[in-house]
């Protein structure tokens, strides 16, 4: 989880249906996280794992 500008740097071509949800500090206003990720922007698990490779090595 980071936080960032990630409207500016996602389009809706990078939303999927079935994917990684991405969590935003407007999922903490009631307190938690929703147990179901219907309804969460989503992206794919190699859009994923190439922002965390990317984040790790900056």
């Amino acid at each position: 989880m980071r936080t960032g500008p990630f409207g500016s740097v996602l389009h809706a071509s990078d939303y999927v249906q079935d994917g990684v949800p991405i969590i935003t500090t407007e999922h903490f206003k009631n307190g938690s996280l929703p147990l179901i990720k219907d309804g969460m922007p989503q992206v794919s698990k190699m859009d994923y794992l190439i922002a965390l490779l990317f984040s790790f090595f900056n």
